[in-house]
Parts: C-alpha cells; structure tokens; sequence
C-alpha cells in the first residue's frame, strides 16, 4: 500500500531527476558554447589574416569544430533527447555551424568534393532548422558556381528557393536573398554568355516575383519584388520596361516628405537610355511640386540643370546649379557636383578665367569630394588639349605635388588610391610612358583589394603594349586579369589583347 507519505518522497525524487536532466541539459550548452567560442575565435584568426591559412591551421580549425561534433552528435538531440527545446535548438545551432564551418574550410583549402558532401548531409540532416539547412543549401549552390559546375549550381538554388521559400509566417522581413533567386540564375546565364538561357529566367524570375506581389499586396515585401522586377529589365537593358516597372513602384511606396528614389532612377533612364529629355525634366519638376520641404531636392534641382546644359541653355543650367550651392549648403555631395557643372558650363562657353576660378572654388569649399581630386588633372588637360605647353607643364607639376601630398598624408585611406590613380593620369596626359607604367605599378601593389584593380591593370597593359613595346610584360598584364576576375567585362578585353599579342610574336 503507498501511503501519502511515500508519495512525498516520489514526488521530490523526480523533481530532483527533472532538476539534475535540466542543470544536465544546462551544462552541456554551456560546454558546446564554450568548445564552439574557442573553435571559432581559431577561425576568424584565419579569415581576419588570409597570410596565415594553410592546410595545417585549417586542419586544426576543423578539428576543433570536429570535437563538438562528436561530443553532441545530431542523433543525440532528437525530440526524445531529454533536453528542453531552448537547449536542444541552441545545440543544434551550434553543431549545425561546426559542421558549415568545416564545409567552408574544405572549400578553402581547394577540396571541393569534401565541401560538397558536408553541405548536402547538413541538408539531410537539419531539414527541420531552416537557419542551418538553408545556409547548407546557399552554400552548396554557391561552391557548384565557384567550381564552374553551373548545371548542378543551377539545381542547387532552385533547391534553395523550393525548400526555404523566402517567407514564413509573414511578409514584413522576406529573406532577400532567397527571394532574388531566380534574377541571380538569369544574371549568372547573361554572364556566361548564355542570352537565351538568361532571358527564360528573367521572365521566370518576373513571373515569380509578380506571383509575390499579387499574394502580399501593399506590404515592403511587394516594393521589394517590384524592385527586383526593374532589375532585370535594366539588366536585360530593356530601358522602356525598366522605366514602366519604376513607374509601377513610385505608386507602390507610401507618400511621405521626400520623393522616393524610384522617380529618380527613372528619370535618369529616360535621359541617359531613352533620350527622352522632355519626360526626364517633367520628373524632376513634379518632384519640385510635390516634395517642397525635402532635402533630396538638392538633386533634382542639380538634374535639371544638367538636362539644360544638355539642351544647350547654359544660362539656365547655372541658374539651378547655382540654386543647389545657395540652398543646401549642408549636402557638400552634390554640391561639389553643381559647382564642378558650373566650371564646366564657363569651359564650355569658351570663357576659360571664369571656369579656372570656379575649379579652384572646388578645391576651396569641397575638399575631399571626387569632383577635387579631378580638377588638377582637369586643368592639365584643358592645356595640353589647347597646346598650351609651359602652361601645361606647370599645372603638370603642380598636380604632381598635389596628388603626391595625398597619398603620403594618409596612405591607406582611399584617398591615397585616388591620389596614385591621378598621378598615374597625370604622366599619361604628358605621355611620359616610363612614368605611367610605374605608377600604376605602384598602385596595384599598394592597393590589390580595390574595385579599380582592373582599370588600372587594363591601362598598364596598354601603355606597355601600344607606348614601351613590352609585350612580354603587356601579356603578363593581361592575363592578371584573366586569373583575378576571369568573368569580368575586364577580362573579355584581356583575353581579344592576349590572342592577338601572341599571333604577332615570332
């Protein structure tokens, strides 16, 4: 017979089990984010400072990840674990992304193959944890490109977008990325070549973004879809849809005190694609009508008086130039644009001391700004294209001293990349080649993670190809490119250069 009495004691004993599997689950996560925070800090030590990956570092890394894997296998946090859902989800977290980590360090250690198979049994096995299985999906697809397996990267994102649609419960926060799926496809087709592949899945993509918008109307989910509509329209350079597609989004942004930036791009398409001078002005104008207190004015009223300059009416298009530098005093960016459009509307008049005071008033008032850094350059090549030699060599000079100053000041600012790239300019508007060549040979070294890595490597071929007659040394340029950015417009360029460089030599 049990007596209350012995049912006192039953119930104190499992809660004294429930305590000790709780303060059990609690140190298990406490040793997994332990073991994880060790294993990662490793990790970042090889990503912070590429110099120090190597095969054996990597190995080290992964087996650090490795030990957490094993300590907390995923068949051990099943639904029958014995542990509570906060700990159970935050351990899968956790070796779910020691698992990713060391797929990622098989991917940059050149093992593709080892990459590959982690990846995909992450995908088997966290079917249910949607932060985990759909990296394992992205990152799958993504090493299938890198290798230039682009049939099996192709199923690989279509994977993506079938299996962790980019929404769950609502439409307020989509998962971007996965949303731009099908654009992506289409944009990497067009890349390769491929224009018909390309243009199936621009309308796929526009089918399914359209798809969107019909099921979340009015939400930022549907501006979002709509946004990437007019992305592949300007991709495909379909300039007339893009501007429809723009239109449509305008409408869809709430009103508010300033125009969206919608109006904006579709003007700029309906002057600069379309030719269509009349519509890009009566944008710009409503915009004046309808945003009377907004900040962003400042460029409108700026397009304007480009889209005057470009009709021929310089006096009107100082008048807005003037009215940006007058009324917003505080917006230096497009300030510095007006001012150096007002310079030009003087050099373009033929009324050069008025346009020389206004590039000075540039480096005055905004120092700093792009618009700066070319008027040096500028003036030297208003003097060399009116054969104005001692002048020329003197603003030569003086650019030198300028841009040198620059880049000594703040040498790893960028800044000092412009700085280099303006003396490069500099000695090719004087055509001292030599000069040329070793300035963009300095820039290069200096600065080899920079956007305009490939401009630079393009001109240094060209100047040792058409201006030294160093073709070794121009073929060797050419094919930088094609080992940095082999599916580069850049690279295009270098490889037409390099056939025809090597059917020349003997």
């Amino acid at each position: 017979m049990v007596t209350n009495r012995h049912y006192g004691w039953l119930l104190i004993g499992l809660i004294l089990l429930m305590s000790c599997a709780q303060d059990e689950g609690v140190g298990d996560r406490y040793r997994a984010e332990q073991m994880y925070y060790h294993a990662g800090r490793m990790y970042r030590t090889l990503q912070i400072d590429p110099g120090t990956f190597d095969p054996e570092r990597s190995r080290q890394v992964r087996g650090s990840f490795r030990r957490i894997i094993e300590a907390y296998p995923v068949s051990s946090l099943d639904q029958d674990s014995g542990y509570d859902a906060d700990v159970r989800s935050e351990l899968l977290t956790i070796t779910g992304m020691s698992r990713l980590s060391i797929a990622d360090l098989f991917f940059r250690e050149g093992q593709t193959d080892s990459a590959v198979a982690v990846y995909r049994q992450v995908i088997q096995d966290y079917q249910e944890h949607r932060s985990i299985g759909s990296r394992a999906q992205y990152s799958l697809a993504m090493v299938y490109q890198s290798a230039d397996r682009w049939p099996e990267a192709v199923t690989a994102y279509e994977a993506l977008l079938e299996k962790y649609p980019p929404f769950q419960q609502t439409p307020e926060q989509p998962d971007e990325s996965i949303l731009n799926i099908p654009g992506y496809v289409a944009a990497a087709y067009l890349s390769r070549g491929d224009s018909a592949r390309a243009g199936d899945y621009f309308q796929k993509a526009r089918d399914y973004l359209s798809s969107v918008i019909t099921r979340w109307p009015e939400t930022p989910t549907a501006q979002m879809a709509q946004n990437h509509i007019v992305n592949t329209y300007i991709r495909q350079q379909r300039w007339s849809s893009a501007v429809a597609a723009l239109e449509s989004l305008a409408v869809m942004i709430p009103a508010g005190d300033d125009p969206p930036d919608a109006l904006f791009v579709m003007a700029t398409l309906c002057s600069d694609r379309l030719g269509d001078l009349d519509r890009a002005l009566g944008i710009y104008e409503d915009m004046l009508q309808q945003y009377p207190g907004s900040e962003k004015l400042s460029r409108a009223i700026l397009a304007i008086g480009q889209l005057y300059f470009q009709r021929g009416d310089l006096d009107g298009a100082r008048q807005f130039f003037g009215r940006v530098i007058e009324e917003y005093p505080r917006d230096a960016e497009t300030g510095a644009s007006a001012q150096y459009a007002l310079a030009l509307s003087y050099e373009f008049e033929g009324d050069w001391n008025k346009a020389l005071n206004e590039f000075r008033w540039i480096v005055d008032n905004y120092p700093g700004s792009p618009e700066a850094f070319a008027v040096p350059n500028h003036i030297l090549e208003h003097y060399r294209q009116y054969g104005e030699e001692e002048l020329a060599q003197t603003a030569y000079q003086q650019a030198l001293r300028i841009y040198n100053d620059i880049v000594a000041k703040n040498p790893d600012s960028p800044g000092a990349f412009q700085g280099q790239w303006y003396i490069a300019q500099s000695h090719i508007l004087m055509t001292s080649w030599e000069q040329a060549a070793a300035a963009l040979e300095q820039l290069i070294q200096d600065y080899p993670q920079s956007q305009q890595i490939l401009p630079a490597l393009i001109s240094l071929g060209e100047i040792y190809e058409l201006h030294l007659g160093k073709i070794d040394r121009a073929l060797g340029t050419y094919q930088t490119i094609l080992r940095l950015a082999p599916r580069s417009p850049y690279a295009g360029i270098a490889a037409e250069r390099i056939g025809r460089l090597q059917k020349a030599l003997p």
